[in-house]
């Protein structure tokens, strides 16, 4: 087993058994997704990317809060170039996880507003505690918003999407009625949200080194999930995306 801690200390990755970990390690700051804790998610992910012993990715985080969404010192202060790369770090990190050839499995306890209900969307399977709490304040900040809430319509379909991207905090989902929605797969006690992922995580894991095809599996479900939106410009645009570049600028 490897481990170790990113270069900012926001986040870890661990690697056992063709399973790859990444930890977000900010409980303090409620795991907010600031330009440091982006750089070092991003660059768990691009280390994954250099290795051939992973199979499958967990991404989780420590304390009582999966995410808190945007660092609202950023967002709301006025280094536009911050904000920016703000930005820009997300949609690497959660263009990552839509279309990386490992399955990504994100494993989600406590809220998850705005930029924590978009990671647990971009993962390919969500496990949750009965404690996850998921909305999109996006209109609330003057956010932009709309990649989002299309993707949300071919999900949950747009009366829904309506209310969940319009009425911000005021339509915020439980754990059941993100599961009932399928925004999350399954749903369990806080204390097995790990466990249950790593063991969805194993059996991947399993199934990859007898007959490496969970990649061809995969990419083909990647391809039909944007085909329910009539379009191949993500996956080409993910094709074109050199991530690497967004952290060495």
């Amino acid at each position: 087993m490897s481990e170790r801690t990113a270069d900012n200390g926001r986040a870890s990755l661990e690697i056992a058994d063709g399973v790859a970990t990444v930890r977000l390690t900010d409980p303090d700051r409620r795991n907010a997704f600031s330009p440091e804790l982006g750089e070092d998610v991003l660059a768990a992910f691009l280390e994954i990317d250099e290795r051939d012993d992973v199979s499958a990715v967990v991404l989780t985080a420590s304390g009582p809060v999966f995410c808190a969404g945007l660092d609202l010192e950023v967002l709301q202060g006025d280094d536009s170039d911050r904000r920016e790369y703000l930005f820009e770090l997300l949609g690497a990190v959660t263009e990552w996880c839509s279309w990386s050839d490992r399955p990504v499995i994100v494993a989600a306890d406590g809220p998850a507003p705005g930029a924590g209900a978009i990671l647990i969307d971009s993962c390919d399977l969500r496990v949750g505690s009965e404690d996850v709490t998921m909305w999109w304040p996006e209109v609330a900040f003057g956010l932009a918003g709309q990649t989002i809430a299309a993707r949300l319509v071919r999900q949950v379909g747009w009366p829904k999407a309506t209310e969940l991207m319009l009425l911000a905090d005021e339509a915020e989902l439980d754990a059941e009625a993100a599961r009932d929605l399928g925004l999350l797969n399954r749903v369990v006690p806080g204390d097995e949200v790990e466990e249950t992922a790593r063991e969805m995580a194993a059996v991947i894991a399993e199934h990859d080194r007898a007959h490496d095809n969970v990649a061809s599996h995969l990419q083909a479900i990647q391809h039909a999930r944007e085909e329910l939106i009539g379009s191949s410009v993500p996956y080409a645009n993910w094709l074109g995306r050199d991530l690497r570049r967004v952290l060495e600028e």
